[in-house]
């Protein structure tokens, strides 16, 4: 197949081939002047030309202003040239049309033309029923009746646009009416009463369109999230320019009328660095005030380029300089062969890609499997006669071949666009080289390109590099980023084997790695093409929405549940604009909340996130010592294979060592890969301080250690990479941010184990990688209606039964009571008594002390019955204790913290039980809002146990932690190093575990929200919803260590 970019497989064109023929149009007239049966073969095969079956391209014809758009238009015409549209909005005009190469070169020469450039065709933004989304983004809530309002919040009286490439017209495909029967869209026979149908304005059927129906496929996902809400959809067509029209047309066509328009497109020939056709469309219906309808919330996807780009200041260097440098090999590249490139090429320079030494030219890039179009770009304005600065992007071949016909060479002062198409194949490296043509001095000095088709990888490729682009960058457009629904179907090829409809959650949302990167975004540009005197800078993406979810034809089974899931960013921006429906109707309906408080609702409320992606660390300090080990790489097979991917620092006193680091993997779910052929095997990249590491891998391969023996001193740091797989699917798991949880040991001075954990930084803010996070129906339209009433269950009593030594080993009970009026409580400390039931070394005389929460006194007891009145309130009850020696009190108590603090009289020590009853028939308002216990962690019998019991007839969530490391940090000597959790029920079945509280995802992101988070990553913690009954959450050490421990349980509303 011939997949070059239609450009210059000569260099020197004829002179009837003008210059103002770009993006492709120019080499394929010079073709079809020579050869017309090639020149048809080239078209129909490139990668960006749109040909019908006529052969004619689509165009985009920019005018200079000197003639009438439509006098352009009509001389246009007489040649043989179709418009499609004309648009008199952008810059002098823009017409598009459709030509044949036969007339390409009178219409570059028409009276009124600027250029005449191939029209790329549009990109759906797509990766790869019931929308899980529901339940992700948490829609349900907000639809269930009498939670917000009597009927449920469901979308009424708002009308959301969808733009994409088609609605009802795929071949291949059922038709619609087939989803309305089944409910799944709204019309005539809707079984659930839906029954307005989608208003199609214009659809596609252009013969070999193209066409997929993904448009229908985003109907259904917002109809599932707000299914009375009205849809329309208008089609994209082939230009920018046409789908400008529709943007305006949505708002104002009065049989669509919308409140919020969404789409999942993308044109190659977006600009990056100002504002293009469709951006300025996108701020004429959300801010303008001329257009007829309403002020429009706008969606688009965010794009599925990962970090597929390069962004760059202008490094110059001379043509000698660069040409030097080109021709000298590097241990990235081999010698590139500038005598085949035209020197008109490089006229003006080079760009030196290396920041830090020697000055390169030659960038390596490699794909997979697909050959990559990369747009490259650079600071100077679209289509306003103000182009300062003709860039070429040379693409040379695995052995240093130039590759004309993959290579972007436009005259840009021609074509007045900042632009370059280029390409590069699959499976071998190519090396990229940007060229300055005119040797004066350069205006325009910020460069960028992406793939915005294609995975790119390269030592200069960053994993944080941006690659958004297009109208989703526009100030008030909301650019939707995605998250997979439910990461376990990749982690587990069993997953769903039962076939259930939707699989049954909890689900495990995941960042998608496809994501376009964004960042803060500077535009140099005001909507007419002139130049700020300072950027603007905007953060993009803005939010984040699930994907992967459910569709009755689009795409292919992911969950093993019978329906097709939909990928992309495409699937993530409708669910975004439906939650933004349910807000408006939450509010009162159209108008009563603006575009830009929509958006700001949504970040404020979105679901807390990861703060530094694709980045984890687990960190340990002890005296001196403090070892600290990184991970840094995104889901990518570069990152599988990056040699600097983990990074070991040490810093300690003179003298000391580290002799070993052990990564432990089995928490995260996660083995290594050190196959050659499947993986990488273990690889050293930096090395400071010479350090010579020895690794062991177990047969599991779950544990990588790494011996160091006595090379590896303060100030010391060691790189290396070996490939991580999902254990169960031996494949992806390559992210930093899949490490969260895994258990980090380090081995210092021969004798001094440090216990870690790898972590995330959990929280609520702006990320270049997913914005401000996942929208939150529920939270969006709390912020709108208030907080939510929940009834659910209440903790009633509760219990710790740990060994009570002497000094800070004694057994600590803390309790807080939430909400109004007044409670009474029995607290008891039970020693001898549990000599019966089996417990060893049982303490005899328990002493109880209870203390506010500014620590003082309230009240002690050493045996219940020393207090007759006391004794009758606690016997009445039924809570008297069975043996007299042991302690009670009985206490009238407000909205407070307390701390009950259990010792053994005479410094005594053993095993013994504090226990905290509510004991008001019927339970009051005010309530036990959490309970902790703190006390000395041994092994055997002699390990912290927490009891609970749930109330109130209905389920409770409840946060359960156990806390080592950061006693030490409060005072506490001898703390707990390495805690573990599990709870059970009253049964003696384990509920739920936890060790290193970020090893499960989704809880940690409750547990981040609840405001709960523990502060060390190697302590445990878990988020579960338990039903009414009794419960046991016993803390240990993890590898029999021991030490001062806290158990906490949290009743979460």
């Amino acid at each position: 197949m011939f997949l070059a970019l239609v450009f210059a497989s000569d260099v020197t064109f004829a002179a009837d081939a003008p210059a103002n023929l770009g993006l492709g149009l120019r080499n394929l007239v010079q073709t079809h002047q020579k050869n017309r049966s090639q020149a048809r073969v080239e078209a129909r095969e490139s990668v960006v030309a749109q040909v019908d079956e006529a052969e004619r391209l689509v165009v985009n014809i920019h005018l200079d202003g000197s003639v009438p758009a439509e006098a352009v238009a009509a001389t246009l015409r007489e040649i043989g040239v179709e418009i499609l549209h004309v648009d008199t909005i952008w810059r002098k005009g823009v017409i598009s049309a459709r030509l044949s190469l036969d007339v390409a070169t009178a219409a570059a020469k028409t009276p009124g033309v600027r250029s005449v450039l191939l029209a790329p065709r549009p990109q759906r933004r797509v990766g790869r029923t019931t929308a899980e989304s529901r339940v992700v983004n948490r829609v349900v809530p907000v639809h269930t009746p009498t939670v917000f309002s009597n009927s449920g919040i469901l979308g009424r009286g708002i009308s959301v646009g969808i733009i994409s490439d088609s609605y009802d017209s795929a071949p291949g495909v059922p038709r619609a009416e087939v989803a309305v029967r089944s409910g799944d869209l709204p019309g005539a026979g809707n079984p659930n009463g839906y029954t307005q149908p989608v208003v199609v304005i214009d659809d596609n059927f252009a013969p070999g369109g193209g066409q997929t129906d993904e448009g229908r496929a985003m109907a259904e996902i917002i109809h599932d999230l707000a299914p009375a809400a009205k849809l329309a959809f208008s089609t994209v067509q082939e230009t920018q320019s046409i789908m400008a029209f529709s943007i305006r047309n949505l708002r104002a066509n009065a049989a669509a009328s919308c409140d919020i328009i969404v789409d999942d497109i993308y044109f190659f020939d977006e600009p990056f660095f100002s504002d293009g056709q469709l951006s300025l469309a996108v701020e004429d219906v959300v801010n303008g005030n001329t257009l007829p309808g309403k002020k429009v919330a706008y969606f688009s996807a965010a794009g599925n380029s990962g970090n597929a780009g390069y962004s760059s200041s202008l490094r110059l260097i001379s043509r000698e300089q660069g040409f030097h440098a080109a021709r000298n090999p590097t241990p990235n590249r081999p010698s590139l062969r500038m005598d085949e490139v035209p020197p008109e090429l490089y006229e003006g320079g080079f760009h030196n890609i290396n920041a830090t030494g020697p000055a390169d030219v030659g960038m390596p890039l490699t794909t997979a499997s697909d050959f990559a179009f990369l747009v490259f770009q650079w600071n100077d304005p679209f289509d306003a006669g103000a182009v300062t600065t003709d860039y070429n992007m040379l693409i040379f071949d695995g052995d240093g071949n130039y590759i004309p016909e993959f290579s972007g060479i436009d005259n840009n002062f021609a074509t007045d666009e900042p632009l370059e198409f280029a390409i590069i194949g699959p499976d071998e490296p190519y090396y990229v080289v940007i060229a300055l043509a005119a040797p004066a001095a350069p205006i325009a000095q910020e460069l960028r390109f992406i793939s915005p088709i294609t995975d790119l990888a390269g030592p200069y490729i960053a994993y944080e590099a941006n690659s958004m682009a297009g109208h989703a960058t526009a100030a008030s457009a909301n650019a939707v980023g995605a998250y997979v629904y439910n990461q376990l179907p990749q982690r587990d090829p069993a997953y769903n084997a039962e076939g259930t409809h939707p699989p049954p959650p909890p689900y495990k949302p995941a960042l998608e790695d496809f994501t376009s990167n964004g960042g803060e975004l500077a535009f140099y540009f005001d909507s007419r093409g002139r130049r700020l005197a300072e950027p603007q800078y905007r953060r993009k993406p803005d939010m984040a929405a699930a994907d992967g979810v459910n569709t009755t034809f689009f795409g292919s089974d992911y969950d093993n549940d019978g329906f097709s899931n939909f990928f992309g960013t495409s699937a993530a921006a409708p669910s975004a604009a439906a939650v933004a429906a349910l807000m408006l109707e939450a509010a009162g309906g159209p108008g009563k909340l603006t575009p830009a408080q929509i958006r700001a609702r949504l970040q404020d409320t979105a679901i807390p996130h990861d703060l530094d992606p694709f980045f984890s660390r687990a960190i340990v300090t002890r005296g001196s010592a403090k070892v600290e080990v990184t991970a840094h790489g995104n889901a990518s097979a570069a990152s599988a294979s990056d040699p600097n991917f983990f990074t070991v620092t040490f810093a300690g006193a003179p003298g000391e060592m580290l002799n070993q680091v052990q990564i432990q993997l089995a928490n995260a779910d996660l083995v290594f890969d050190p196959n050659e052929a499947s993986g990488f095997p273990f690889t050293v990249g930096r090395n400071v301080g010479a350090v010579v590491p020895v690794p062991v891998l177990s047969a599991d391969r779950r544990t990588l250690t790494i011996n160091f023996g006595a090379t590896f001193q303060p100030g010391d740091s060691i790189s290396f990479g070996i490939d991580r797989d999902f254990s169960g699917s031996q494949s992806g798991g390559n992210s930093a941010d899949f490490l969260a949880g895994a258990t980090v040991q380090a081995r210092v001075n021969g004798a001094v184990t440090l216990y870690a954990a790898f972590g995330n930084q959990l929280g609520q803010g702006y990320t270049f990688a997913d914005g401000y996070g996942m929208v939150d129906a529920t939270r969006a339209v709390e912020s709108i209606r208030g907080a939510r009433t929940i009834q659910s269950g209440t903790p009633v009593n509760v219990s710790s039964r740990a060994f009570v030594g002497t000094g800070d080993e004694v057994l600590i009970g803390g309790f807080i009571l939430r909400g109004s009026g007044g409670k009474n409580v029995i607290i008891r400390g039970i020693g001898p008594s549990l000599t019966g039931l089996g417990v060893p070394a049982a303490l005899q005389d328990p002493v109880l002390q209870l203390f506010d929460a500014n620590g003082t006194l309230l009240q002690t007891n050493d045996n219940w019955q020393d207090d007759p009145q006391q004794a009758g309130e606690i016997q009445q009850r039924g809570f008297a204790p069975s043996d007299p020696r042991e302690s009670a009190i009985f206490r009238s108590v407000g909205a407070a913290s307390f701390t009950a603090i259990l010792r053994g009289n005479n410094n005594t020590v053993g095993n013994a039980l504090i226990e905290v009853y509510d004991v008001d028939q019927p339970p009051q308002p005010l309530q036990l809002g959490n309970i902790s216990s703190r006390s000395l962690v041994q092994t055997g019998d002699n390990v912290l146990i927490g009891g609970f019991i749930i109330g109130g007839g209905r389920p409770a969530d409840v946060i359960v932690r156990a806390m080592g490391p950061s006693l030490a940090a409060a005072g506490i000597a001898g703390a707990l190093p390495d805690p573990f959790v599990e709870v059970y029920d009253s049964q003696g079945n384990s509920v739920a575990g936890n060790d290193n509280w970020q090893q499960d995802s989704k809880q940690a992101i409750q547990i981040q929200g609840a405001g709960l988070a523990p502060d060390d990553n190697v302590e445990s913690a878990l988020a579960v919803r338990l039903n009414p009954g009794g419960y046991t959450a016993i803390v240990r050490g993890k590898n029999n260590t021991t030490g001062v421990g806290l158990v906490e349980v949290y009743n979460i509303p």
